[in-house]
């Protein structure tokens, strides 16, 4: 700090430190963070809650697409075995 000072850099530093309009602004940017963190904590909690319900969602249309496909098989066998 001492060579700062003899430099003439040590006013404008101790200056822009006790910028009471930059102190407030960073204050307000402090705030803002870490309202948005607790936004994307929310919305990762909740993502992480709704896991389970989509992986059962998933099975159940899992299994009705693979019916689906087996009904359909079968009812072209069928036809096949007519036709034949």
């Amino acid at each position: 700090m001492h060579a700062l000072g003899q430099e003439g850099m040590f006013t404008p530093i101790v200056a822009a430190l006790d910028d009471p309009v930059s102190l407030e602004a960073d204050a307000a940017g402090a705030v803002a963070a870490a309202a948005a963190m607790a936004r994307i904590d929310a919305d990762l909690a909740h993502i992480a809650q709704g896991g389970a319900e989509r992986a059962g969602l998933a099975s159940r249309y899992g299994q009705e697409i693979t019916a689906g496909l087996g009904l359909t098989a079968l009812a072209g066998a069928v036809i096949a075995m007519a036709l034949s």
